[in-house]
């Protein structure tokens, strides 16, 4: 399902906003991401520097 709305946003040219509390999948699904910690939404990155090198809020729930 997460292949086939990935799929449609890239065929369509749209923007797709969805939260996951899965870093594989928005590692396969998205260049950007942003971080929503506490109440702080962090800036969007680069999803592969985010998941790379982690905040310590991240770093604190990937484990």
């Amino acid at each position: 399902m997460l292949d086939l709305v990935a799929e449609l946003a890239t065929e369509t040219g749209t923007t797709l906003m969805m939260v996951s509390h899965d870093p594989q999948d928005a590692r396969r699904i998205t260049s950007q991401a942003m971080l929503v910690a506490g109440s702080t939404v962090h800036p969007p990155a680069e999803t592969t520097e985010l998941l790379d090198n982690p905040p310590p809020a991240l770093k604190e729930y990937l484990g």
